[in-house]
């Protein structure tokens, strides 16, 4: 599906849906963005996936059963979901936050690194995030600073893009010979970058939180060493063969507060924190 195809299908998806059709507002793999607007003038992402393809559609489905579950102030909330026909082709849409303030990328940036307090006002909003993942039993699985956006205007941290979320009660859409799993392998865990699917939960979304907090303060990965760039594969493969972080960057860590980082990117999930409430706890919030 091209570009001119996808905003086609988007606007008659807004025509039959009482729905205004702004402006594209992106686009990945398998989906193209819009930016729509209800009736009220409410602004609304409009996210259209080609149904036909083998591969983006049971992830698909999976995304808006997650979210379907989700229900919190710092997870991007899904409004409807349905399929949209037109003759043999048969395209799934969703209907999602508009957030428009940019993302945490954007902001680490923009600012040149973000100071300890700021990092800890978002750190204990994402946390809360994680801990109502938990108990549904979903793992996020690419938590990075391109999937925390904001709302303009705000400060509070959303946690977007479910594409590859994993539902450790429903069978795994990745195959087991394959020998990296999904995620951005920046900022994925050991246990991803080695595709160990029973050491897979909640505590890999912790060490990608961990990851993406470090770097939002220094711009650094917790494992990169002097002289290698960003998403340098020396960083990747010390992770992925659970070598030593860098200890320069634990030492500023702890200094600027932020020395809770350092279990939560503990190279093996037994040595993360084993609980949400201890977690929150050390970044000085309470899980609701």
């Amino acid at each position: 599906m091209n570009d001119a195809e996808a905003e086609r299908i988007a606007r008659e998806i807004c025509a039959a849906n009482n729905l205004t059709f702004i402006e594209s507002a992106g686009k990945g793999a398998f989906k193209s963005v819009f930016h729509v607007k209800g009736a009220a003038g409410e602004s609304y992402a409009l996210k259209v996936i080609r149904n036909n393809s083998i591969t983006a559609l049971p992830r698909t489905l999976r995304e808006i059963e997650a979210l379907n579950r989700c229900n919190h102030p710092n997870i991007a909330q899904l409004y409807n979901a349905d399929t949209y026909k037109e003759g043999s082709a048969a395209y799934v849409y969703t209907l999602e936050d508009y957030l428009d303030g940019g993302t945490l990328a954007e902001l680490i940036t923009s600012h040149d690194g973000l100071d300890a307090a700021t990092v800890r006002h978002i750190g204990v909003q994402l946390v809360d995030a994680l801990a109502h993942l938990v108990p549904l039993k979903l793992v996020h699985r690419d938590i990075k600073p391109e999937n925390i956006m904001f709302r303009h205007g705000e400060n509070s941290p959303i946690l977007v893009d479910f594409g590859i979320v994993r539902d450790i009660d429903a069978t795994s859409l990745t195959q087991a010979f394959i020998g990296v799993g999904p995620g951005t392998p920046y900022y994925a865990s050991p246990e991803q970058l080695n595709n160990q699917k029973s050491m897979i939960n909640w505590r890999s979304d912790q060490f990608g939180l961990g990851v993406t907090l470090c770097y939002a303060h220094l711009q650094m990965h917790p494992f990169q060493y002097p002289g290698e760039p960003l998403n340098s594969t020396e960083t990747i493969i010390r992770v992925q063969t659970r070598g030593q972080c860098n200890a320069e960057i634990i030492r500023t860590l702890n200094t600027s507060g932020l020395g809770c980082i350092e279990r939560m990117i503990s190279v093996w999930p037994v040595h993360r924190y084993q609980s949400t409430v201890e977690m929150m706890s050390e970044w000085g919030g309470s899980v609701a």
